[in-house]
C-alpha cells in the first residue's frame, strides 16, 4: 500500500488540486473570472485590509513585511555563503515595484493621479497591469536564477523540468477546474436571469451547451495532464542514463499518446464549435472552444519534436559506438 502511495503522490497532490480548485470555484461568488482577477481579489482583500488600519504601526509592519518578500531568498543566499550574490541587485529591483504596487492596491483612489478621469473599474485594469507587471519581473527573476544554477550545475536541468511540467498542469488545472468552473457559473446565472426577466428561450438546451463545453474542456485536460505525467515519467529514465536504447520504445509509447492527444484535442474542440453553431440561433451566447486547445496543442507538438529529436539521437549514438 504504501509502495503505491510513494508510486503515485504526485498524481495523488494533483488531484488534491483538483479537488480544492473545483471546491473554491463552487463556493465562491466572483463576478470577473479570468486567471489575473483570480490573483488580483485577493491583493485587493490585503490592499483593503492595511487601508482599514489606518496610520497605525500594525499596517505599517504588514505592509513593510510584504513589501521586503522579495528578499527573502538573496538574503538567504548571501547568509549561507557570506558573500554579495550578484543577482540580489535584480530581486532589488523587484522589491523596489513590489512596495510601488502594494502602495496603489493600499490607495488604489491615487491611480487618478495616473489615470485621466479614472473611474472604478479603470483603477482595477491599472492594478492588474501592475500585478501582470510584478509577476513577470519575477518570472525574469527566476529564469535568471535556474540559469545562474544550470551553468554550474547542468545535471540540475532535469530537475527543474520536472518543474517547469509541474507548474504547466497546475496551470492547466487551475484553468479548467476553478476559471472554467467559475465561467460556467456565471453563464448559468445569466441563463436563470434571462428566464426571469421573461425572455422567450429553451433554458435546458442552453444549459446544456455550456455543461457540454465544460466537459469538453475536462477531457482536453485529462488526457494533456495525463501526457505530461508521462513525460515527468520518462525525464526519470532520461536522468539515469539519457542516451539509452531501452529508452526508445518508451520515447515512441509517448510519442503515440501525443498523437493521440492531439487527435482527441482536435476532434473534441471541433464537435463543441460545431455543436455551438448548430445551435446558435437558440443559445443566448455562443461560446466557441479555442483558448485552452492553443496551449494543450503547443505542448503535444513539442512533446512530439524533442522525443522525435532524442530518437535520432539515441540512433546516431548508438551506430558511433557500432562505428568505434
Amino acid at each position: 500500500m504504501l509502495s503505491v502511495l510513494k508510486n503515485n503522490i504526485k498524481k495523488i497532490v494533483f488531484f488534491g488540486f483538483s479537488v480544492l480548485f473545483l471546491i473554491l470555484a463552487l463556493c465562491v461568488k466572483w463576478g470577473d473570472t479570468s486567471f489575473f482577477n483570480a490573483i488580483y481579489l485577493p491583493l485587493k482583500c490585503i490592499g483593503d485590509y492595511i487601508r482599514s488600519l489606518g496610520n497605525s504601526a500594525g499596517g505599517w509592519l504588514l505592509y513593510i513585511i510584504l513589501g521586503l518578500l522579495p528578499l527573502a531568498f538573496p538574503i538567504y543566499k548571501m547568509i549561507t555563503k557570506r558573500k554579495f550574490y550578484w543577482l540580489s541587485i535584480a530581486w532589488f529591483m523587484l522589491c523596489i515595484f513590489d512596495y510601488v504596487m502594494l502602495y496603489f492596491f493600499i490607495n488604489p483612489h491615487l491611480l487618478n493621479n495616473i489615470i485621466v478621469s479614472g473611474t472604478e473599474k479603470l483603477n482595477e485594469v491599472a492594478l492588474i497591469g501592475f500585478e501582470v507587471t510584478f509577476f513577470i519581473l519575477l518570472f525574469i527573476c527566476v529564469l535568471l536564477e535556474v540559469g545562474s544554477l544550470l551553468k554550474s550545475k547542468p545535471e540540475k536541468s532535469y530537475f527543474f523540468a520536472k518543474i517547469a511540467i509541474d507548474i504547466l498542469i497546475l496551470i492547466i488545472i487551475f484553468n479548467v477546474c476553478f476559471t472554467a468552473v467559475l465561467n460556467v457559473k456565471s453563464e448559468i446565472a445569466n441563463i436563470n436571469a434571462a428566464q426571469l426577466s421573461g425572455v422567450n428561450f429553451n433554458k435546458e438546451l442552453n444549459e446544456f451547451a455550456v455543461i457540454f463545453s465544460l466537459l469538453i474542456k475536462f477531457v482536453l485536460a485529462t488526457v494533456t495532464v495525463i501526457l505530461l505525467l508521462k513525460c515527468c515519467t520518462f525525464i526519470d529514465r532520461l536522468e539515469i542514463d539519457a542516451f539509452s536504447p531501452k529508452n526508445i520504445n518508451p520515447l515512441q509509447e509517448v510519442i503515440r499518446f501525443a498523437k493521440l492527444t492531439l487527435l482527441i484535442t482536435l476532434t473534441a474542440t471541433a464537435v463543441d464549435n460545431i455543436l455551438n453553431i448548430a445551435l446558435s440561433k437558440m443559445l443566448l451566447s455562443a461560446n466557441y472552444n479555442f483558448d485552452v486547445p492553443i496551449v494543450i496543442l503547443l505542448t503535444v507538438c513539442l512533446v512530439i519534436i524533442f522525443s522525435e529529436i532524442l530518437i535520432g539521437a539515441i540512433k546516431i549514438s548508438e551506430e558511433q559506438k557500432l562505428v568505434i
